[in-house]
């Protein structure tokens, strides 16, 4: 019987490999299928270097295969941070300097590894454009360094900077007064322009589309027309030259991100995260970087990566406060981004392989600033823009019953000459709080980081750093608490928030989805407007309830209506409510402007005083005893550089008088409670430069 059993399994055996042939090793170019997956698919870098050294060691692989492999060995351990790079591709070029090409390649990352004895890594910084007046939506350099592109505001048309002659060439021509054009990018080859192009009237904005011109400003054509979402972000053209990506989002928030192609087949459109905000796409056009607030309630942000074929996003860097994307490195293996982690703005590094980081980031640059990053060129010249608005905080006297002034304006502190705003007395007339920045220069962002406090009794002035996170707006309304206890500002990201007088401690009053008013002289009721979006969602004036947050509406328009960012647009009784009101014209240079006086209690609004054009509004406030409203008026077509008067007119009506003040963007006037003393902020000329920061050190090697 056991000679049987034996038997049986050996038929058994034999009758289950019998159909089965010895198997064939892989072959050198199937396992570099396979380990090309591993790096460039699933990110598995460690895994892919082990089946490239297979590949080395197979019998019979060729020089060419093993040239291929040996260079790719060397890029997994340039991702990694690994010393071991530098050996790799000194070794290829030594072992097979008869494959050229592949040799060549390991030259040059040889040369952007560097090294200490033979390169230095001092960082280059130069202004290289003192940016024109009439220059707005500055875009990235060409891919050659050579232009820059940007929107030109005096006949709104795209148009290109030339840095090597300093001079300007438009490159499109249409009616200023039913377009915008912003957001361009250069094609790879630097021959085309791609930008977003809006068509306006007065109310809305009817058409959106996406444009590409060629750099001689020749064949202008439209290859997408925003239908079924709305434009969103930046444009970024993909490296193959034939297609973009664009920024979508539709009605509730969702984001997406669309592959525009040029040749007019369908767009590829795919789902994104939320409230996405400063863009920068890979080299290699495989992954996009993008800013993100931390959460919903937050202007901080941290970076975020994910694939544009499809994907679950990954944070690159996530640290307490404001990290804000600077750009990828041109070789696509590292990502910049300024931060505040060491108290001022400096610019770091952090390495990224598949659109995930690795490791720790780098210091790059100290002090750098809060810029605003326009792009870089594929030599790794990254261009920037820095500037800063200049205004101050004056106190003047005014004598209301002859129009005229007591004394000159004065300034109020020299502690931030150039830099404050939003002036406002306290209820008792003892203090004048201001907004300056945390650091001097311009915040491209928006933002004011203190709160400054003078005391009119010792001279003396408080300043709190306020916290980075709340976002306070610069040019906010500042509204004093009746007790003195405490200010209300308005947030970028946090709507209405209170600050204490005593500490400077920030935290939210109300979630309000508007922009803040006033507060009724019992605290109990906040006014607020939100602007007109669609002739379904017309501008509404309305009051909160504080304790409970319902809402009353006062007041709606289908044309754009505004509250003063200064002053006090409630009347001292706590009865009207003064806001401006544009007037509907096609026209939108020569509409006029209206002062409304809207009853707090309900009831029709009041047409106080139109002011007609070329004549604006800036801002406006009520005097202390509730019988005249003062406000700035301006010549439309001056800009930032018209002189303002002040002008003031009698609740009841009648004809407006000058006051015998006028200053360079004069405006958010505020009224001591004695009626006769007056701070406001002034100023307004402005600069603007383009910066490039070069030479920057190559990734440090872990070893």
């Amino acid at each position: 019987m056991v000679r049987i059993q034996i038997l049986v399994i050996s038929i058994l055996c034999l009758a289950l490999f019998a159909g089965a042939a010895p198997q064939k090793p892989q072959s050198a170019e199937a396992m570099m299928g396979t380990a090309l997956r591993q790096e460039e698919v699933e990110g598995n870098l460690e895994a892919a270097i082990a089946t490239y050294k297979k590949v080395l060691a197979a019998k019979g692989t060729s020089r060419a295969v093993a040239a291929r492999a040996l260079y790719h060995i060397g890029l997994c351990y340039e991702k990694l941070g690994n010393a071991e790079a530098r050996k790799t591709f000194e070794r290829l070029i030594k072992e097979y300097a008869d494959q050229t090409d592949i040799a060549g390649q390991a030259s040059t990352r040889l040369t952007a590894l560097g090294s200490a004895e033979s390169k230095s890594t001092d960082v280059a910084i130069r202004k290289i454009w003192a940016q024109p007046d009439e220059a707005t939506f500055i875009g990235p350099p060409s891919p050659d360094g050579r232009y820059i592109a940007y929107e030109d505001c005096e006949n709104i048309d795209l148009a290109i900077h030339d840095l090597l002659t300093g001079t300007n060439r438009r490159l499109t021509s249409g009616d200023p007064k039913f377009h915008i054009v912003e957001n361009s990018v250069w094609s790879p080859d630097g021959t085309m322009i791609a930008y977003n192009w809006r068509a306006s009237n007065s109310r809305t904005l009817s058409i959106s589309e996406i444009r590409v011109i060629k750099l001689d400003g020749s064949a202008p054509r439209t290859v997408y027309v925003y239908k079924d979402y709305h434009q969103d972000q930046d444009l970024h053209w993909l490296p193959d030259g034939k297609s973009l990506l664009a920024g979508l989002w539709k009605k509730g928030g969702m984001q997406f991100l669309a592959r525009i192609f040029l040749d007019d087949s369908p767009p590829q459109v795919f789902q994104t995260p939320g409230r996405r905000g400063h863009e920068s796409l890979s080299p290699d056009g495989r992954f996009i970087a993008y800013n993100r607030p931390k959460d919903e309630d937050s202007s901080d942000t941290d970076i975020y990566c994910i694939p544009i074929a499809g994907g679950s996003e990954v944070a690159i860097v996530s640290e307490r406060g404001a990290e804000k994307l600077f750009g990828w490195d041109p070789d696509g293996w590292s990502i910049l981004f300024t931060s505040k982690r060491s108290g001022s703005f400096d610019l770091w590094r952090i390495r990224v392989a598949e659109g995930k980081p690795q490791g720790e980031a780098e210091l790059v640059k100290s002090d750098l600033g809060d810029v605003d990053p326009l792009g870089s060129t594929p030599k790794g010249s990254f261009f920037y823009g820095r500037g800063q608005v200049i205004r101050n905080v004056y106190v003047a006297t005014l004598d209301m019953a002859s129009g005229g002034i007591v004394t000159t304006p004065v300034l109020v502190s020299t502690a931030h000459v150039g830099s404050a705003d939003s002036p406002a007395w306290s209820p008792d007339g003892n203090y004048l709080a201001y907004l300056a920045p945390a650091y001097k220069g311009f915040v491209v962002s928006g933002g004011a980081g203190k709160l400054c406090i003078l005391s009119l009794k010792d001279g003396r002035q408080r300043e709190f750093d306020l916290a980075y996170e709340y976002h306070i707006q610069d040019d906010a309304h500042l509204s004093w608490s009746p007790d003195g206890q405490s200010i209300l500002a308005s947030s970028f990201a946090r709507g209405v928030c209170r600050i204490d007088t005593r500490t400077g401690e920030v935290s939210t009053a109300a979630a309000i989805n508007g922009l803040i008013a006033d507060w009724s002289p019992d605290a109990n009721t906040v006014y607020t407007v939100r602007p007109w979006m669609s002739d379904s969602r017309p501008a509404v004036v309305l009051s909160h309830d504080a304790a409970s947050g319902q809402e009353k509406e006062l007041y709606h328009s289908v044309e754009r209506i505004s509250l003063p960012i200064a002053g006090r647009p409630l009347s001292p009784d706590g009865k009207w409510l003064a806001v401006g009101r544009f007037v509907q014209k096609e026209d939108t240079a020569t509409r006029p402007i209206k002062i409304l006086l809207i009853p707090t209690s309900g009831g029709e609004a009041r047409e106080l005083v139109t002011i007609e054009a070329p004549q604006g509004l800036l801002d406006f406030c009520w005097t202390p005893d509730g019988k005249h409203i003062v406000y700035s008026q301006y010549n439309r077509k001056g800009g930032f550089t018209s002189t303002v008067e002040l002008w003031e007119i009698f609740m009841e009506g009648g004809t407006p008088r000058k006051l015998g003040l006028s200053m360079g963007w004069l405006h958010q006037v505020s009224f001591h409670p004695d009626g006769k003393r007056i701070a406001f902020t002034a100023g307004g000329q402005s600069w603007y430069d383009v910066w490039v920061i070069e030479n920057l050190p190559p990734l440090k090697a872990s070893r």
